[in-house]
Formats: structure tokens, sequence, C-alpha cells
């Protein structure tokens, strides 16, 4: 499999476009376009080094990143890496993160930086290419241009989270999906567990395609490791303390930084009944979305991406913890906008992307009180419900279009079978 035609478009011939967008998006061949996307990426390398320069002056810069960078010391060190509360990464994660620990951490601080501001801008391209537009178009530039000037980008950058690799792999997850590379996307996606189990609701797609060899290797992979790390790492019985936390929401008071229904509620003092039923009623409507993702798209590309991005977003609305970096996960999904036949083709559904990156937000009395860490969670998370409930009722418009049980992605098929 070679790196050009992993990028190369899968449909250079296109198809009928319905809409000013993605008329725009498959013009590459224009002079006129190229010249946009040319001029496009001029602003955003402008704007991402302008991005660079604050971000790296920012004082709790690699907030997050310290945590690991500490495992990572005990690790060598033969100490005891869970003895911070705030390391809440599987054991396998030391597997990949212990050559932080030979470096001061100030001297990470930019080095990473840099690698994470080049990461998402991969992801973008990659999501692009996955849904058939060309990775260096204009389709993509926009899209880097709308990631920095929203808030989970940012953030991201400034905490220097390993959410940023759990984007770039599910980008890449799609992109090897969407060409039939299913066992590379294994291992990319079981990589990934090792690291960050964010995107454990993705094998969804795995179950639906029946593609058992796939689902085993992603399993397989963390599995294997984290016997491993049991086996490497001092005192890793202290693991077991984590689910608590997390299954916790991170506590009460992480309960503003928190976009899942659960923290939402909780930092408005919402009734818990009110909590419960808006959780489990988003975790059901995704399980629609999903099931009708598969059986009523005609391009299996955007089944897989529909049906993981809804599984994640069920995850995310109805479980325990999403923060502001979570929402990079749906950059693949939003990307489907310039593909034929989006779930995400009324309006109402890019009003609720933007949300959910924060652009354009509502103001903050609208949301409730005057926090405005809870006003960031709270338009993240209606977003979510809004994006969700818009794919809910687009597919359930739709007659069941696969006329086969299990649906397999064909390589370079956008237009259906």
């Amino acid at each position: 499999m070679s790196v050009r035609a992993l990028f190369s478009d899968p449909d250079p011939a296109g198809g009928r476009l319905t809409g000013a967008i993605r008329r725009v998006a498959l013009a590459w061949t224009s002079p006129v376009s190229v010249l946009l996307s040319a001029a496009m990426w001029f602003l955003d390398s402008r704007d991402l080094i302008a991005r660079y320069r604050t971000t790296a002056q920012v004082p709790p810069l690699g907030f997050d990143l310290r945590f690991s960078w500490q495992a990572a010391k005990a690790f060598l060190g033969g100490g005891h890496p869970y003895t911070d509360p705030n390391f809440n990464y599987p054991p396998s994660n030391l597997l990949f993160s212990w050559p932080l620990g030979l470096f001061r951490f100030g001297s990470l601080l930019r080095p990473i930086l840099v690698a994470a501001i080049i990461l998402m801008v991969l992801s973008v391209m990659m999501s692009a290419a996955a849904v058939g537009r060309r990775w260096w178009g204009l389709s993509a530039a926009i899209a880097v241009w709308l990631l920095n000037g929203g808030l989970p980008f940012p953030q991201v950058l400034i905490l220097l989270n390993a959410s940023i690799l759990m984007a770039f792999a599910l980008a890449l997850f799609f992109l090897l999906v969407s060409r039939d590379h299913w066992v590379s996307g294994a291992v990319v996606l079981g990589i990934s567990l090792c690291i960050k189990p964010l995107l454990l609701p993705v094998l969804v797609v795995f179950l639906l395609a029946r593609r058992w060899w796939p689902l085993g290797i992603s399993l397989g992979i963390p599995l294997g490791l984290n016997l491993v790390a049991f086996a490497v790492v001092p005192n890793v019985g202290q693991v077991w303390s984590r689910p608590g936390y997390l299954l916790s929401g991170a506590g009460a008071v992480f309960n503003p930084y928190n976009a899942a229904v659960k923290g939402v509620g909780a930092a408005h003092d919402w009734p818990v009944l009110l909590i419960i039923g808006l959780r489990i009623a988003a975790g059901a409507v995704a399980l629609f979305v999903i099931w009708w993702a598969w059986h009523r798209l005609t391009s299996p590309t955007l089944r897989v991406i529909t049906a993981g991005s809804a599984a994640l977003l069920g995850a995310f609305l109805s479980g325990t913890l999403a923060e502001d970096h979570y929402m990079l996960m749906f950059v693949p999904l939003m990307m489907t906008v310039t593909a034929r036949h989006s779930p995400l083709r009324f309006p109402l559904a890019w009003v609720g992307a933007a949300w959910i990156m924060y652009i354009w937000p509502l103001p903050v009395r609208w949301l409730g009180g005057n926090n405005v860490v809870a006003a960031n969670s709270a338009l993240e998370a209606i977003g979510m419900a809004l994006v969700l409930i818009t794919m809910a009722t687009d597919l359930a418009s739709r007659g069941r279009t696969v006329s086969f049980p299990h649906p397999r992605i064909n390589p370079g098929s956008l237009e259906g079978h």
C-alpha cells in the first residue's frame, strides 16, 4: 500500500452535486479553486505559526503532558507510575510514552507543540481524502482554518493531551478503511487503545461489517501489550483505582469542564431523573443512527464514518466524561458535509457542528449562569445532541438501501454500489 494510493482521490469523476458546498469542494481542477486553496493554505500557515507562538508562551503549557512525563520518569527509575492520581492511562501507555522520561520536561514542550499542530493538520487532510476530497484542497484548508478558530484545537495544544494522537489515529483509521485496508486500520485502532482507550466505541464498525479478524486485532493488541505492561510496570495494581475516577466523570470539581450530559446537568443543577433520562435518550438515538447509517446510506465510506462517529457521540453524551478536546474526534464526521448524500446535509447540523467546536458560540447568559467554562461544555453538549438528532431525522426518512446483510467497504466508493 503506497502513500500515493492512500491519499489519491477514490472518485475523481465525482458526481452530480446538489449544494454550493459540494460544488466548491469538488472543483479541485478549476484554476480558480487551486488559487483559492493556495491562498487559504497561506492564511492557515500564517495563523498556525501565530497559534504556535501564542501557545508557546502560555504558562500552563503541557499541563496534561506533565502527568505522562512524570509517570515515564517513575517507570524508568523503577518507581510507581500510578502514584500520581492524575495519570489515568492504561499500563500499555507506558510502553509508548517511556521515552518522555529521558528528557527534561521543559525541553519537550515546544517540539511536541509543533508535532501536535502537524498531527491535527494531517488529521484534517486524511479526513478530506477519506470522503473523496483532495487532501490539499479547499475543503481541507477551510477545515483547518475553522478548527484553529474554535476551542478544542487550541485547548489540546495548551494541554498537550494525548487526544491529539487519538484524533490522528481516528482519521487514519477512517482513511484506511475507506480504501478497504481493514487490517491496517485495525492495527491503528488497536495501538490507539493502548495509549488512550478513547476510541473504544468505534469498534462497533467491525461488528456491523462482521470483520472478525480485524476486530480481534484491534482488541488483541491492547490486551497483549497490557499483559506485557503488567509484567514490567512497578506496582501496576494501582491502575485498578482509576476506573472509579473515570466513572465518576473525574469528580464534582470537574463538572464545569465536562460536556457529557452528566457533567452539564450537575454543573447546572438539573434534577437527577432528568439527567438519567437524557443520558438514556442520547444513547438510544445514537444506536438508531448507527443502525440506520449502516443500512440506509448508499456510500460504504459514509457508513463507516457516520456509524463510528455516532458511536462516539452517544458515548460522550450518555457516558460520564467528555472534555473539550474530545470534540476533535468529530473532524472526519464534519468533513462528510462535502460528500454526496451526507447525513449532515441540513444547515441545522452545521450549526450543531459549529457549537461542538465552539465556533460562533451563544452568549454565556443564554446557557445558564456566568461560568464561561460551564457554558463551553453546555454548548458542546447541545451541539453533539443537535448533530445526533439531525442525523437521526435525516436517516429515518431514507429507505433501506442495503440489499445484502453485511455491507463491505469497496475501495474508492463514495457513490454507493
